[in-house]
This record gives structure tokens, sequence and C-alpha cells, in this order.
């Protein structure tokens, strides 16, 4: 308690100063002392909480705005500065260096104490800061670009400079940090460009020979350059420069649309020309990438509306790349596929013109036709066969679809994205005659679950009487247990339980249903976990079911615990409290230690009416004001809010309680230089 004697001895002379001035009043005073040595007593814990600084110096963030609100309103001059001036904000850059004693590992924690003392105007104290941060941490690209932004700010682009290349030798495959260089570089330009046209126009205007200073306070750091290599600076020498570097460094399809992204927003004249160089690089550092192909297309056409003339030329040169890369043996065939038929797919729903969707559909299904067999994907004819779905309009053409299907099945027959779409064009709707292709299609479907899932529910779907839909469905369950894919019987399981409960059964029909659920059909822990809910949320439980289902449950490896809090619960709001307590002792001798441990706590948890981690217990809030201020809410995971002081009907109230902030993510700070 030393250390928090000796904040609030040195709080006396500036609270008195405040006093003194008519700022605060006497018992406002005594709030704040109260206040701050209930936060000063959070600091020196002997586990220090990060969310305690933090929310220490919002308190005193408020403190500070409150203090100059009613400095305005009272018409005091802030033109001789006493003690109390900046006492609230001295003391949240204290906060800020003992935070950062105890957590200097905390890298969004110096950049959030970087931006504080920027927005407060302190720049020499930013710029230490700043310096002791990279002694740290030397590695983290977001201080190197913070660090380059505060030069740039001072005018120090060369310092900027110096920063971001050393960054970049200690990050070379950094995206974000190549990007943020360029970013600098063209704000350098466009600065001297704007200084340039003020001077030509000041020169006008006065009518006189003098040139002045080449440069400003702001570039007084630049080395004065002749006209040649002052007029390849301004056309982009450096940001092509850094673009190479950064094509060399990294040529991945990230850095690409980054730097494109950055050229295209950026406004500057030398948007199509940096855009054309950086398209050239891409092109030939990497020909072959599918991704690469797609984005050089994109860029063709991004800068063209529907409406202009040169739109339709632009697109079909995008397609014919797109094709020319379908067809390049050096192109992976699988990410090609997927890449070419997703552009088709989006640009086919983006145009407005019947004759642009039939020309990209047309294209797709050409390319299909003269591709060799060995470059085609059940994912490339899946988008075609879509397509067509989507733009057929009579019984004839989806006829036509059908056989076109049939045709690719012979080339994937494995295909269960082929085989939904194929299932999807059966005009009949008699059982039999697709009940033979539905079972074709459940014997020889594979792919991912979702598609391989429709192919086996889909003749569920289909209009017929409850008894024939049952024998499917016990068709569907018994040859889904034979299936290779493991997890393909528990999802069909769960579906069908679904399915049962949704009809709002009698209990006369329930426990038969979850019998032969149990007996026949193999349940996993998810799907005893279903039917115990649907169970637990019914008005009309049966016990003898519930008991049934959990014997048989508790047998299941990893489930005996959930199994026996979940009956034992039941029985307990039901009044049977001698039988959940069975149900509790059984399943303990089931248990080792560490799970016995835990079994017992959520037991307890459970019987004291409250399932509170053990974690909020620790974080119970601040210390109460002895003057009788407001508690803190008692959930270490809610969000403090500020509570305001009834008694004080005044906009401008003393604040009671500050939120508490969390530090940014150092993945999205935003910077401009």
């Amino acid at each position: 308690m030393d250390t928090v004697l000796a904040q609030q001895e040195d709080m006396v002379e500036e609270l008195n100063d405040l006093r003194e001035k008519g700022i605060f009043s006497t018992e406002e005073i005594k709030q704040i002392v109260v206040k701050r040595t209930s936060y000063e007593a959070s600091l020196i814990r002997k586990v220090p909480k990060k969310s305690d600084f933090l929310r220490y110096i919002e308190y005193l963030l408020a403190l500070e705005a409150l203090r100059k609100k009613r400095v305005q309103r009272l018409k005091l001059h802030e033109n001789s500065p006493s003690i109390s001036s900046y006492c609230f904000t001295r003391a949240q850059y204290f906060v800020y260096e003992r935070a950062l004693k105890k957590f200097q590992d905390d890298v969004a924690l110096w950049v959030q104490y970087i931006n504080h003392a920027r927005r407060e105007g302190a720049v020499s104290l930013a710029g230490k800061v700043i310096a002791r941060a990279m002694l740290l941490h030397p590695h983290s690209v977001p201080l190197y670009v913070l660090a380059a932004s505060h030069e740039m700010k001072r005018g120090n682009s060369s310092s900027a400079r110096t920063l971001f290349q050393r960054g970049l030798r200690m990050n070379a495959d950094s995206v974000h940090l190549w990007t943020q260089y360029a970013r600098m570089e063209l704000e350098y330009i466009e600065t001297r460009r704007r200084e340039k046209d003020g001077v030509d126009k000041e020169a006008d205007e006065q009518d006189n020979d003098e040139d002045g200073d080449d440069d400003d306070d702001e570039m007084s750091d630049e080395p004065a350059l002749d006209n040649a290599a002052m007029s390849e600076l301004m056309n982009g020498a450096i940001v092509k420069e850094v673009v190479r570097g950064a094509v060399k460094a990294v040529p991945t399809t990230e850095l690409f649309k980054s730097l494109h992204d950055l050229f295209t927003k950026f406004p500057t004249p030398l948007k199509d020309s940096l855009l054309g160089d950086l398209h050239s690089r891409m092109v030939e550092a990497l020909p072959n990438n599918p991704q690469a192909i797609k984005l050089s297309a994109e860029w063709s056409i991004s800068s063209a509306r529907q409406e202009d003339e040169t739109f339709v030329d632009k697109l079909r040169l995008a397609n014919e790349a797109m094709v020319s890369g379908m067809r390049n043996s050096r192109v992976e065939k699988d990410e090609m596929a997927s890449v070419y038929s997703g552009w088709v797919e989006h640009w086919v729903e983006r145009v407005t013109t019947p004759e642009l969707k039939s020309y990209l559909t047309r294209s797709l299904h050409k390319s299909i036709a003269t591709l060799p067999p060995s470059r085609l994907t059940a994912t490339l004819l899946a988008a075609d066969l879509r397509l067509g779905i989507s733009q057929s309009t009579t019984d004839k053409e989806r006829d036509k679809l059908s056989h076109r299907a049939a045709q690719y099945l012979k080339i994937m027959p494995s295909s269960a994205e082929l085989w939904v779409l194929r299932l999807s064009l059966l005009n009949s709707i008699l059982l039999e005659e697709w009940k033979r292709p539905w079972r074709d299609a459940r014997l020889n479907a594979r792919g991912s679950l979702e598609d391989v899932c429709q192919v086996w529910l889909w003749g569920l779907q289909q209009d017929v009487d409850v008894s024939t839909k049952e024998k499917l469905w016990q068709d569907v369950l018994k040859g889904s247990i034979q299936n290779p894919a493991r997890e393909l019987h528990p999802q069909l399981l769960l579906e069908y339980i679904r399915e049962f409960y949704d009809t709002q059964p009698s209990p006369s029909s329930r426990l038969p249903f979850v019998t032969q659920v149990m007996k026949g059909y193999l349940p996993t822990n998810d799907c005893y976990r279903s039917i115990f809910d649907h169970e637990l949320t019914s008005e009309d439980a049966s016990t003898e079911l519930l008991s049934t289902l959990y014997d048989r449950w508790r047998l299941i490896d990893g489930s005996q615990m959930e199994a026996a809090v979940l009956y034992a619960q039941w029985l307990l709001l039901n009044g049977d409290g001698r039988g959940a307590k069975d149900v509790v002792d059984r399943a303990r001798t089931m248990l080792d230690g560490e799970e016995r441990h835990h079994f017992d706590a959520l037991w307890m948890s459970i019987l004291n009416g409250s399932a509170d981690d053990e974690d909020e217990d620790e974080e119970m809030g601040e210390a109460s004001s002895s003057d009788g201020d407001e508690a803190v809410p008692q959930k270490a995971t809610k969000l403090r809010k500020v509570v305001s002081d009834k008694g004080m009907k005044s906009k401008d109230a003393l604040p009671k309680q500050a939120d508490v902030a969390f530090a940014p993510s150092v993945d999205y700070i935003a910077l401009d230089f």
C-alpha cells in the first residue's frame, strides 16, 4: 500500500488547484480521490491485469474531457497553465508506462500508447516510445509502419524511407509492409507535386524570377535533385522500384491484390502507369497461377461499365485469357477449372443483357467440348450444368441437359456434385422411374459431405406417402452404414430424428422409435444428444424413455459425463432428487480424477442454480468506494458500463466508472501519412 499512498500524496497539490479554480467541488474531489485510490490498488495486485491499467486510463481520459468542458464553460483562460492543467494527461502517460513495464511484450499496448501520445500532440514523447518499442520488437510490422508514419508527419521522408527499408530487411515477406512502403512513396510524390504547383502559381502571381527554396520545412531532409532526377521521381520511378522489390521478395497474388487496390484507390495521375507496370510484372512473375490469371482478367474489365462501348470487347478478351489458362497444361487444372467456372457464373449473374449471359454460357460449354479429357474436372462440368439449368425454359431443354448430365457422369461417375444436378433434372414424379437413378447415385457418389448428403436425401424429399417414405428411410440408413464416408450415416440419422420429432409424435410412438434407432442404426453421441434435447423440450417427456435412452447413451466413450448431467438435472427438476443422486453417484464411479473433479464442479453449479465459470470470480470489478459508489457488475466477461450519478442532473457530471478499453488488434491499425 506504500505505492498507493505515494500516489495519493502526488495528487494533493493538483487536486487543490482544481478545487481553487472551481473546476471540481470539494465533494467531487473526494470522489476522485476514492476512485483513483481504488484504481491504484488494483494495479498492485500480485498478478497484474492489462484490463485494470486500461480501465484506469479510460477513467483519466473521462476526467480530462470533463475538466476541459468545465474550463470552457467557466471561461477560464489556459494561457497561463498551472499544475492542474495537464495533471490528468500526465497521469495517463504514467499509467501507460507502468503498464508497459508489466506487459512489454504486448505490441498492441505499445501501439495504443503511441497513438494516444500522437492524438494528444506529444510528438516528442511518441517518437521516444516508438524507439523503445522497436528495440524490444524489431520484427513487428505495425511498429515499422507506425514509426514511418510518425516521421512522415514530421516531414522526415528520408527517415521514413529508411525505417521501411530496415523493416523490410527484417520482414521481407510482409505484404502489408510493402504496400505501406509504396503508399508512403506515393504520398511523397503527391506532396512534392502540390508543393511544386504552389510555388509555380505563386511565382506567376508575383511575376518575378525567384525560384524560392526547392523544399519547404516538411521536405528539409531531402537532397536537392536535378531536373532529370526530379522528372523520374515525379513519374513514379521510386514507386515502381518498390513494386519490383516487392514482387521479387513476395511473388504472390495477395501482394498483387494489395498493390492493385492501393493504386486504384489512391488519387494520383500516375494510376494508369502504375497499374500497367504492376500488371506486366504479375504476368511475368506468375504466368501459370490460376488466381493471377483471374486477377489479370478482372483488372482488364474493372474500369469499364456495362453501358460503355468498350465493355463487350473487354469482357471478351478477359474470357479468352481465362480459356487460354484452361488449356495451358502447366496450369494446375483443378484450381483453374474452379477459378474459371466461378468467374463465368459470377459474370453471368452480373451482366444484364441476355446476349452476354448466353455468350459466357456457350463459351464455357465450348471450352469443355474442346478441352482434352485430362483437363476436365467435375467442378467445370457441374458449372456448365448449373448455367444450363438456370437458363432453360422448356422441357425439351431440360431433357437435353439431362442427357448431357448422363454423359458427364460417364466421365466423372463418382462426382456427388454431378449426381445432385443429374437427379434435379429428372422430370418424372413416379417412384419406379426415379428410384433406380437415385440408387445408382447413392452407390457411386463421392465428394464433399454436403453434396453426398444431398444425393442420399434427394429421394426422401420427393412426394411419396408416409409408409413409402419410412421404407425409403430404412433403405437409406441401412445403406449409409456401409458407406465408406464415416460421417455420412450420423448426418443422415440426425436428419431422420429431426424429421420424426417435427411431426410432433405422440408419447406412445416415441419409445418404439427411439428403441428402433438405438438397436438398428448405430447412433452416435450427437444422435443421442439430439433425441435427449427433443425429449427434454416436450411437455410429456417419458421417464421410461429417458431412462432407456440414458442407459444406452452412457455406454458410448466420452459421453458418460454429459449424459449423466442432463439426465440427473431432468430428474431433479421433476422432483426425483433421490434418482438424480443415484445417477450422479454411478457416473462418478466411472470417471477418473480430473474428469470427476470437473463433473463435481458442474453438478454443484447446477445445484446452486448457476453455471458460472471459475474465472468469472477472479474479475469482480473494482473496490467499491466507502461513500457508496455504485457496484461494479460481477461478470468478468461483460464490459463495464458507464453508470451515471443520479444525484447530478448536469450533462457534464463527474464520471463514476470508465468503460473497459481493450487494446486494438495490431492487424487493423488505421494509419495515414
